[in-house]
């Protein structure tokens, strides 16, 4: 078995985290709702009169990523995907979804697993 520092990134399998809670807009693309959770977060939100959640609307592409990031498919079947839905348009495609699943993965909406 390869530790996971060895892996291919493209082999790894984004999954939404369960307490992102997300909503599609009319237009079709994604809304994701971000709780402030962390102390500090909370702390400031009181003291500056701050929303207690943050709205972060995605665009088509991205939208379209968040919605295969379930936790069964590659990093490298969602490009293949992305690639035949938006072909020109996602280009470079596996260069911009490495980038946003890192991302996602950095503020804490996705988990990665390589698995």
């Amino acid at each position: 078995m390869r530790k996971k520092e060895d892996k291919n990134f493209l082999e790894f399998i984004p999954k939404r985290r369960n307490n992102v809670n997300w909503r599609n807009r009319e237009d079709g693309n994604v809304t994701l709702i971000i709780e402030r959770n962390k102390l500090a977060e909370r702390v400031l939100a009181f003291m500056f009169n701050a929303p207690k959640t943050i709205t972060l609307d995605l665009d088509r592409l991205g939208s379209r990523v968040w919605t295969l990031c379930d936790g069964e498919k590659s990093i490298a079947t969602i490009g293949l995907i992305i690639e035949r839905e938006f072909g020109d348009e996602a280009k470079p495609t596996y260069e911009r979804l490495i980038k946003f699943i890192q991302l996602l993965n950095k503020n804490g909406l996705i988990d990665i697993s390589s698995e």
